[in-house]
Parts: structure tokens; sequence; C-alpha cells
């Protein structure tokens, strides 16, 4: 993989995995880990946000179709193209003003589905009107309308449709078509804009030229080429969404918090009393422990912490305790009503079986059961007070285990010796009753110490302040309880989520780390790719970059010369301008998933020499691209015509009138000459005429045939690495005055056995006709009029120099 192409996520997986290894941190290794989850979560599926990826195609995407109308120059009838999915060079030639720039920004504006395509437009009123803007929208046109279509090896076709009204977008839309045929809408956002940017498939040198005017302006045009593909965008934006969400629920909790303070102090004021919590939370505590350790409530669905006391029923389980053992009293004495309780016992005994054999009490075999029924059936009205008497006294100490304990806990300090001394009797008698004697003479007497204590007036005393302080307790913490209730419900929910904002913190900042070191690695590559093409460009000045680097804000590109000085930038011609800008992009362009460069004006001030070396540049990235060149330059279409490989040369034309555009296909200049050459010919209908234009026509064939040697010689300079500028200067030097001697000067070059043998062909095709051509090229009368097979030889002839 290059140092320059689109990372994958298994690239990227296997950057994360390498920083763990080498981390020592425990908590920088988990979130390296958690990166890592991250990556091979977006790597196994297509993000809504990273939208689709042209990077996740192992062929790359060619230009195949464009059909555009109404755009800039391009008027309504509208413009159709169509290239090769194929390596090579379409040379698109035309005059100022015929279309090309408006052809080029369509294309632009198409691929990225915005009017701010390449570089933001720049907008403003009166004195700050930007006056060199292009205008987007045909003036003979209601409506723009653009549409291109990708395809690549594995049988897919995207097609990008977009329409603008005013200069401004109104409709985009995407569809990819499937390889098995099925085709969908398909969203074309981050990691789409992310391979725009990073391997422009547009180049415009004026649109360029024009914006960057400021270092950010440099520092965005080179920033862009140091993005490190879809993957990594997608991978970013899905940490992005998920620190948004941890932190909208760290928010609500923090929001809910505050309003919960607020009422806390609210509630401080209106009972002026100081407040329970006096600490703020842990996101890492469970909010049931906090609440319980700030006294609200055991029960976090409690909405008070402490309960009012009910003395009152209290004082009733008490009451009808009294009364139900005066009931008993009045009816027997003590020994009576423990005889009773006795008896009672004794026949529960008997009717469970748990006695049997002789009488319990004498001994005897007699049938003590039956005489214990009748003894017992006797005692009818003391059993029934007896239980009376049980079930009150119970109910007494369920009350007053109930009410007691809170009464001494809301009571004062040294208000409560009353309280503390019941409750030492209740417990006492609970103790005394667990061994059964309900009605013993102790337990009664025990349930009567407990009774008058119980109802002095010292009790009621204490009871009623201690309640009274209980239930202004209670109050005070159901209010705290209520003001921080819907607090403690919104950290419940959003606890875990909120948890998580952390991770995700910590997963950012590793990807930042991941960025940065990728980022400098990318951008050392690019200084070097740029350094090789700004020294074949500019070697003649001898400039080389020294340095490149891009921060946030700012970029630096240090240029030095032959003698090591730093040039300014400032002090660059407009031709090496052109060149320091290019430079990046055509190093960007040999990577990236776009299988074409399309390239408008690249010899923008170029003299001839760098002309020849663009070329050379352009004709050594279509070996593996399809360089699409639009160009005025008579020049450059020449060298470029002089490639070896695929070759595809139009022309375009403006009729000034009806605005209409033309393209056309075209060969090589030699069969445009042969071309004209015959169309002159077949303008002549007898001999006299056809002798008035065979100077013109000879005249023609020998510029062919010429043209046709110096394609062969650029062709074999540029395959041999040399400058094609100094071939041809020995080509057309003074002393070759005629075809013959051309032909003798190219066969002195160093050229390749087999060009050699095509030269040899040639003139040997050619041998009858040179010396008239010759003639004619200097002017001289024709002594015959030249015919249709002199043109079908110089046809043969071109076609054996220059076919590969």
């Amino acid at each position: 993989m290059s140092k320059l192409s689109v990372l994958s996520f298994a690239d990227l997986s296997a950057e994360i995995v390498g920083a763990h290894s080498r981390a020592t941190s425990d908590a920088v290794k988990q979130s390296w880990v958690t990166l890592l989850e991250i990556v091979e979560s977006c790597g196994g599926t297509t993000s809504s946000s990273g939208g689709w990826d042209p990077a996740t195609s192992e062929s790359p995407w060619w230009l195949t179709n464009v059909t555009v109308s109404g755009f800039r120059g391009v008027p309504p009838n509208g413009l159709r193209f169509s290239f090769d999915p194929t390596p090579g060079i379409t040379v698109i030639h035309g005059p100022n003003g015929s279309g090309k720039s408006s052809i080029s920004d369509a294309i632009d504006v198409g691929l990225h589905q915005s009017v701010d395509a390449s570089v933001e437009r720049r907008e403003g009123t009166g004195g700050n009107y930007p006056v060199w803007e292009p205008v987007l929208t045909n003036d003979r046109a209601a409506e723009a309308c653009i549409e291109i279509e990708l395809s690549n090896a594995d049988g897919r076709r995207l097609t990008m449709a977009s329409a603008l009204t005013d200069g401004q977008m109104v409709t985009s839309s995407a569809r990819l078509l499937s390889a098995e045929g099925i085709e969908a809408p398909i969203d074309l956002s981050a990691a789409w804009r992310s391979a725009l940017y990073a391997y422009s498939p547009t180049y415009a040198y004026a649109t360029w030229e024009q914006y960057i005017q400021r270092s950010k302006d440099l520092q965005e045009y080179l920033s862009r080429m140091l993005v490190l593909g879809g993957c990594f965008t997608q991978v970013a934006e899905e940490i992005e969404a998920q620190s948004r969400h941890s932190e909208a629920a760290k928010k609500r909790i923090e929001d809910a918090f505050r309003v919960g303070e607020r009422r806390l102090q609210e509630a401080e004021i209106r009972f002026d009393r100081q407040r329970l919590v006096t600490s703020s939370y842990d996101l890492d505590e469970d909010p049931r422990t906090w609440w319980s350790r700030n006294g609200l409530s055991k029960d976090e669905q409690s909405t008070a912490g402490y309960e009012a006391v009910d003395i009152g029923s209290f004082t009733e389980a008490t009451e009808a305790a009294v009364r139900a053992l005066e009931g008993l009293m009045a009816d027997s004495g003590v020994s009576a009503l423990a005889a009773t309780a006795a008896l009672n016992m004794l026949d529960q005994a008997a009717a469970s079986e748990s006695l049997s054999g002789p009488c319990p009490v004498c001994g005897s075999d007699v049938p003590w059961r039956e005489h214990l029924k009748q003894t017992v059936a006797h005692q009818e009205a003391a059993t029934a007070s007896l239980r009376a008497w049980s079930s009150s006294l119970s109910a007494f100490l369920v009350e007053a285990r109930g009410v007691l304990p809170r009464l001494m806990a809301a009571g004062a300090p040294d208000d409560t010796a009353c309280l503390e001394e019941a409750h030492q009797l209740v417990q006492k008698l609970e103790d005394v009753l667990h061994e059964g004697a309900v009605a013993m003479p102790e337990s009664v007497a025990l349930a009567r110490q407990t009774f008058d204590t119980i109802r002095s007036e010292r009790f009621n005393s204490e009871s009623a302040r201690a309640a009274e302080r209980a239930s202004a307790e209670s109050a005070w913490r159901a209010a705290q309880a209520a003001a921080l209730r819907d607090f403690q419900a919104t950290w419940l929910i959003s606890r875990e989520d909120a948890m998580q904002a952390r991770r995700w913190s910590d997963a950012k900042a590793r990807l930042d780390d991941l960025e940065k070191r990728l980022k400098k690695r990318r951008l050392d590559s690019l200084e070097v790719a740029t350094n090789e093409t700004i020294e074949a460009l500019l070697h003649d000045a001898g400039l080389r970059l020294s340095q490149l680097s891009v921060q946030k804000r700012q970029a630096d590109l240090v240029l030095k010369d032959k003698s090591g000085r730093v040039l300014e930038l400032g002090m660059l011609s407009a031709g090496q301008r052109n060149a320091v800008l290019l430079a990046p992009a055509l190093s960007m362009a040999k990577d990236g998933p776009f299988g074409f460069l399309l390239i408008d004006d690249p010899v923008h001030s170029f003299d001839e020499l760098r002309v020849d070396w663009i070329a050379r540049q352009l004709i050594e990235l279509s070996k593996h691209r399809r360089v699409v060149v639009l160009t005025h330059d008579e020049r450059l279409r020449e060298h470029l015509l002089a490639s070896p490989n695929n070759l595809d040369s139009r022309s375009i034309r403006r009729n000034p009138d009806s605005q209409v555009i033309d393209v056309f296909e075209v060969g090589p200049m030699w069969r445009t000459l042969l071309d004209d050459a015959r169309a002159l010919l077949a303008l002549a209908t007898d001999q006299a005429q056809r002798l008035g234009l065979t100077v013109a026509v000879r005249g023609l064939c020998r510029q062919a045939v010429d043209n046709a040697l110096r394609i062969l010689v650029t062709r074999e300079a540029v395959r041999s690495g040399s400058n094609p500028k100094e071939w041809l200067e020995r080509l057309d030097r003074q002393d070759v005055g005629t075809t013959v001697q051309r032909f003798r000067a190219a066969a002195d070059l160093p050229l390749s056995e087999e060009s050699l043998t095509r030269i040899s062909d040639a003139a040997t095709h050619l041998k009858n006709h040179l010396q008239r051509w010759n003639s004619a090229a200097h002017g001289n009368e024709p002594n015959t009029a030249a015919t249709d097979a002199e043109i079908a030889d110089a046809v043969e002839a071109c076609q054996g120099i220059v076919d590969a």
C-alpha cells in the first residue's frame, strides 16, 4: 500500500493494535481497546453518517459519462461526453471561451453535489462583490443540470445528478447500480467528501490561483490532501455521535441536580432549617446509595425519609389493654386468672393428644380428659376475658414497638427519660410473655406498671413534644426528598449513558493521537512526492522543496534555490507558481479510489520547456489513470499527442452566434493536415483546378510527415528519459531544410531499432513524392497536379511512423 493511498478499516485496526502494544498505562491501553472496538464495529457496516465510501472498492472508479446543460457557458441544448474506462490521455483542445472551464467546473460541482465544490464561493455586496466569481447558471437556461456516471471493474455504476437554479443547488441525488444489477439510492456524505478532498479528481489552476491568497488558504488546499479517508471519518463521526449522546445524558443529570439544588434552597427558606444533603453527586456512585447516605430514605421510592409518629393509635391500644385487664380482674383474682390460663393450656394439650395415659395431676387411671372438659366449660366467662386480655396486650405491644423507638429518636436528648423507662418496661414485658405467662401474677404486675408509666402526665408531655418534633422532621425530610425526586429519577435513567462519556472522551483522545501520527506520516510522504514533481517542473531554476508544514490555521511551503537560499513565494513567476500548486495535486492523483484526473489549464504561464516537462508528468500518470486535459495550448496538445499510451483527442468549438458548443473527435495533427488536403483536393472539379490547389495539398502532405516525425521523436525521448526539446531542436535546426534531411536528422538521434526501421520504411515509401512536396513547400509552381494517391501514400507513411 502506498503511503498516500486510501486507508482501510484493516489499516486502522493494525495501527491501533500497534499503538496498544506500545502503551504503558492500563488506562491508555483500555482506551485503545475501546477505539479498536469502534473501528471493528464501523468496519462491518455502512454508517448512515459516514455514507458510501468509494474506497471500499478494490478497483478504481472511472469517469465514463458526463452530461451538462445550462451550466455556466454550456447552453440549454447541452453537451455529452463519454470516456474510456482505461488508462490513457484524453485531450480536449479549443480556444479560450469555447467552454472548457465550464466542463471542468460542471464535473467538479457534480462530483461534490455542491456549488462550493473545490473551494467555497466568495460572496459580498457593494465594494465587496467578487467581480470574477463564475456565474453558474447560463443566462439562456432556467435550470442547470449535471449528470455524472462513474463505473469500475467490479461491474458497479454510480450515477450522480444535480440541478441548479440561480446559481444555487436545488436538488442532488446519487444511485448505485450493484454488480448484480440492483440499483438503489445511496448517501454521498462524509466518506465521499473525504475521498474527493484527499484525491481530488479535478484540478483547475485558475480556481486555486484565484483562491489561494493567504497562508490559511494554502493550509486549506494542502490539508485536504491529508484527509485520512472515509473509514477514519466514519470512526470519528461515530465517536462524536456517541460522545454527544453521553454528554447529553450527563448534562440532563447536571441540569436536574441544579434544579434540585434550587428547590432545596427554597425548602431551606420555607422550613428555616439546614439541608441534609451536604455533598454533590458522583456518577460512579449508585444513586440509591447516595440517596440513603444523605439521610433522605432507605427506599428511594419513598417521598419521606423520616415518618411522622401517630401516638393516637398507640394511646388507643394502651387504653384498650388497660380495659381488658381491668375487666378480667373484676371477675376473678390473679390466682383464678392464672388457674384458668393453666386449665386452657392443659385442655389444648389434651386435645392435641400430646398428653396420654393416667391423669397428669394425680397419676390415677381415671377418665381425666372428660373431667377436664367439664371444668373448662364451667370457666367460660373467665376464658373469654383471658382471650380478650391476650389479644389487647398483643395489639398494645405491636404499637409500642413501632412508636416508642421513634419517639425517643425524635425527642430532645434531655427530654426522653420517661419514654426510655416505658420502652424498657415494654421490653421486659415481651421477655416474660415469650414464656407464655400471659396471665401469671408477674406478667400482670409488669403490665400494670407499664400502663401506669405510659399513662403518666410526664410520659404524655414527653411523647407530645417528641411527636411534634417527629412531624416537623418528617415534613422537612419529605420536602428535601421531593426537591430531589426528579434528579434521582433522571440519574437512575441516564446514569449508564452518562458514565460512557469518559469512555468516548478517552477514545476520542486516542483517535486524535492516531490522526496526528498518520497525518504527519502522510505529510512527510506528500512532501517527498511534491518535491520530486517540483524538481521535475522547475529544475532549470534549481528550485526544490525544503519544507512542507500544515498547522491548524496556516501552512508553510519553503522553497530553496541552487545556492540553498530560501525563495519567498512572492518572488515566484506566474509559471513557477502554477508548477508549485500543481505539484502536490499531481502527487496525490497517483493514488486514491479514482481512476481519472481531469485537469484544466495545467500550462498557465508555462514556457516551451515547462510544457514539455508537465507533459511528461501527465503521460507518466496516464499509465494508470485516464488523464483528461482541457487546454487551449497547441504546444501541450502536440506533446501529449506523442504519448505512447492510449490517446483520445477532441476539439471543442463555440458558435459565436448561437453559442452552441460542438465537441468532435480529432486524430493527431498529421491526420488533421491530411484530412484538410483531401478536402482541398475534393474541391477541384477539373485538372486545372487540381493544379491550382497542388501547392497547398503537397505542402500539407509535407507538414503531415514532419508532424509524424516530431511525434515519433518526442515519444522516443519520453521513453528514454531524455529531453524531448533537445531532440526536437536537432530535428528543426536550420541546416535541415528538406524532408529527406529531416529523415536523416531523425535517424541520427539515439532511437530504437524499431523506430529507425519505421523512418527508413517511410522514406522509401515516399521517395517519389518528397522532392515535389519540398518544392511546393517553397512556393514553386508544380508541373503535375496532386493526386489522391499522393495523399494515400502520405497517410500510410505517417501511420507507419507513429503507430506503436
